[in-house]
Parts: structure tokens; sequence; C-alpha cells
């Protein structure tokens, strides 16, 4: 009896130590797995981050500033033709210093523009559709210079007289033009539908029409700013150029002679809210090889193909330069492509407002193609 109860206990003594043997088999292959993970895990977290960190880390989102969106996929500088670059994005445009620029850099001195007639530059803004004609450092009210983007609504806003009140006075003097005062007063502070009553002499009477105008809600007047706009003119129209236009534009000239309209009437700058389009926006549009007769020569531009600009509708449609030949004519756009002087009150032409949104706007949506225009945070 001893010796069978002795075989029994070493049988049973043999199976727990192979018990024994198998479950510590078991956990080393466990902590070999554990081991496997922590070491991935450790080459997956990135340097200087703790694994927790990583673990709470959420997703970028997608909204940023709208200068840095549109100029984070604007064409490098260096390309300086139309076909060589992103048709649908900004193209680079350097200025040299014109007589209101004097003592801006070269980094202010540059802009950033959509060109050619298939831009991405599609915008809602004011429950519109707007259009994004680039990017520019522009001055404050507070004389502070900063880079903002400059928008325009893609339809007529109405036809109307440039400028004529109902005492019949007229004048090519922007600031106080009867449509700059219907865009800076009405326009932004209505708050919705409002009748325009406006004047213009193309029978000799002083004929008053009253138009119904869409005007900008309230967060589409909070999301624009004040900004300077330059009155330089010119009495001369035919053979000027875009870059022309620009320095023009931002000169002093107001008058040919101080007969027909003495100087310290006439203002070469403006801070106002909203304006409309220098004919060298509408001009750059065919630069770099998109239209070479139209670029070159805004007077010419109806021999070119204008419809290769987007700016263009086969409207008139007025600027905000006035032609100094004499005291009632600013630069107009007209249906055929040309630019050209415009009589202030005896001619009505489309009115498409212009403003520059503030830089702290942010984009949420959309990649500014038609059927995808950006969006706006409210």
């Amino acid at each position: 009896m001893k010796r069978e109860t002795s075989n029994n206990e070493n049988r049973k003594e043999k199976g727990n130590k192979l018990k024994y043997k198998t479950t510590l088999i078991i956990l080393a292959l466990a902590l070999v797995s554990v081991g496997v993970f922590a070491t991935y895990a450790f080459f997956q977290t990135p340097v200087g981050e703790d694994q927790e960190e990583v673990e709470t880390k959420k997703p970028v989102q997608e909204s940023r500033k709208i200068v840095d969106v549109l100029l984070s996929k604007k064409n490098d500088a260096s390309i300086t033709d139309y076909n060589a670059g992103d048709k649908g994005e900004m193209f680079t445009f350097s200025h040299p210093e014109a007589e209101q620029t004097k003592g801006w850099s070269d980094e202010e001195r540059t802009d950033y523009r959509y060109i050619g007639n298939t831009p991405n530059n599609y915008i809602q803004f004011n429950d519109e559709t707007w259009r994004i004609i680039g990017v520019f450092t522009v001055e404050g009210e507070n004389g502070k210079k900063e880079q903002r983007v400059k928008i325009i609504r893609d339809q007529l806003l109405g036809d109307f007289s440039w400028d004529m009140k109902a005492d019949k006075t007229n004048s090519n003097e922007w600031p106080i033009s009867s449509l700059a005062t219907m865009l800076n007063e009405d326009y932004i502070n209505k708050g919705g539908n409002f009748t325009y009553t406006w004047y213009d002499n193309r029978d000799n009477n002083g004929t008053a029409n009253k138009s119904t105008v869409v005007g900008l809600n309230t967060t589409a007047k909070n999301q624009i700013g004040s900004a300077k706009w330059y009155l330089g003119g010119s009495h001369e129209v035919e053979n000027l150029g875009a870059s022309d236009y620009y320095k023009i534009e931002r000169g002093t000239e107001t008058c040919e002679t101080i007969e027909e309209c003495p100087e310290e009437m006439r203002s070469t700058s403006t801070i106002a809210d909203v304006g409309l389009m220098y004919p060298s926006d509408y001009m750059y549009t065919y630069a770099l090889g998109v239209d070479n007769i139209c670029y070159t020569s805004g007077f010419n531009c109806g021999e070119g193909t204008p419809s290769a600009g987007w700016l263009f509708t086969s409207d008139y449609q007025w600027t905000i330069m006035p032609y100094t030949y004499d005291a009632t004519e600013v630069f107009s756009l007209y249906d055929t492509g040309g630019v050209n002087g415009y009589y202030v009150v005896n001619s009505i032409s489309g009115s498409r407002p212009v403003v520059y949104l503030l830089s702290d706007n942010v984009i949420i949506g959309g990649n500014g193609s038609i059927e995808h225009p950006y969006t706006l945070k409210n």
C-alpha cells in the first residue's frame, strides 16, 4: 500500500508540475504580446508627447481665417503665365510705388487676384452670391494697414445714375455722390429691402426714379469694415493698361485744369464701408496672357475677348474713378468691354457694390466653386 500511495503522489506531483509549466508558458506568451504592443505604441507616440496627450488630442478643424485660406491656395509668384498656373486660384502681382503708397514695403505693394473667366472665387455673403476680387493691403479708418479680402456683388444691384441730387446738382466727386451716399447709408443700415429714390437728367428734366434695392443684413454688415478708397483720376483714356490705371488710381490728379474743377473741391481718397470697382480691378482679370488687348488697353478691350475676364457681364458698369477731363464724368465699363468716360448724370449704368471683409472672418465651408461657394462663420 505504501508503494502504491507513493506512485500516485508522484504522478500527481508530475501532473502539477506540467500544469505549472504550461501556465508559465502561457504567461510568458502573454507578456511577450503585451511587450510587442507596448513597443508598437511607444513608437507610434510622437516625440515630446505622452500617451495621454495623444489619446485626448482633438481633430484639427477646417475653418480658418479667410485671408489665410485664400493665400494658402494661391499660385506661386514665379508663375507668370496664366496657362501654367492653377486657373482656379489667385495669381501674384507686385506694383511700384504710387503717390499715395509711398513708403509702403514690397510686400504691402503686392496683391493677389483672381483672373481669367473660370476662377474659384464665389462666396456667399448677405445671403447672395458675391465674387472675390482678391487679397489686398488696405488702410483702415485708423490708418493701420492689413491684408483684407475684397469682394464684389455677382449681380448688378441696379441701374442708377452715378450722381444727381434732388436739386439737380452733380459732380464726379465720389464721397458726396448720390450713389456713394445710398451705398454707405441706406444700403448698409436699412437691414433689408428699401426704396431708393434717384435722379437722372437723360430728358434734361431731372427725372425722379424709384428702385427697390436689397440692402445688407445685420450679419453681412458686421463682416465688413471701413477702408481707404483711392480717388485719383485721369484726363486720358486711350492706351492705358492695367498697371497704368493702378498707379493713376493711387495718384493725386483730380482735375485737368483749375477752371474745370477746382482742386480744393476734390478728394484724392476717402474712408468708407462700400465702394465700386476700380478700372484696374477689371483689367487685371486679363493679365498674364488671358487677353493682351484688354490688359494693355482698356479703351480697346472690345476689340479683344472681354468675355475672357470674369468681371465682364455685357452690361454698362460704373467704376469709382473720376474721368478728369471735366467735372461730370467717371470711368465706366461699356457693354462691349471697353473702358471709357461716362457722364454721371445723363447716363445710367450698372452698380455692383464692393466691400472689404474684416480680416478675422473665418471660412467654414465651400471651395470657391460656383457649386460650392465659400461660406463664412456668422
